[in-house]
């Protein structure tokens, strides 16, 4: 059973032409670019609502103002992150501003762990582990 190897002539151009496509189309995934402001502030939605309070406006208003669903609003004063566009849409109806500079250490202390938490014998050995330490 000798069988020819047929390659076929299309191959190397089909691959050539993905890759070109690709480069002059651009990807269509959508990319995070970093902020030149900065990073998202970790209490962006205590601010959002204490601004919104402040303006006398319920959910609903500032949903309305931003033209945007109750819900989504919603889901931003409880914590969820919002998207870029958003962020700046909040900033502009609320006059407050969202992005800033990132204290990682005090982020992550203020950030909920997925652990058990501190307890007392934790917190009795880093009391006696700082007592060795001064003296």
């Amino acid at each position: 059973m000798s069988l020819e190897l047929f390659e076929s002539p299309f191959r190397n151009s089909r691959v050539e032409n993905t890759k070109t496509q690709q480069k002059h189309s651009g990807s269509n995934r959508r990319q995070h670019i970093p902020s030149v402001r900065g990073t998202l502030l970790s209490d962006f939605h205590v601010r959002i609502r204490n601004e919104r309070v402040s303006k006398g406006w319920e959910q609903k208003d500032l949903a309305m103002r931003m033209n945007e669903r109750l819900n989504t609003i919603q889901r931003i004063e409880n914590g969820s992150r919002p998207t870029d566009e958003l962020v700046a849409k909040l900033e502009k109806v609320l006059g407050i501003v969202l992005l800033g500079e990132s204290n990682i250490e005090y982020d992550a202390q203020l950030s909920p762990g997925g652990g058990r938490g501190l307890t007392i014998a934790d917190a009795l050995e880093d009391y006696l582990t700082k007592g060795d330490s001064d003296g």
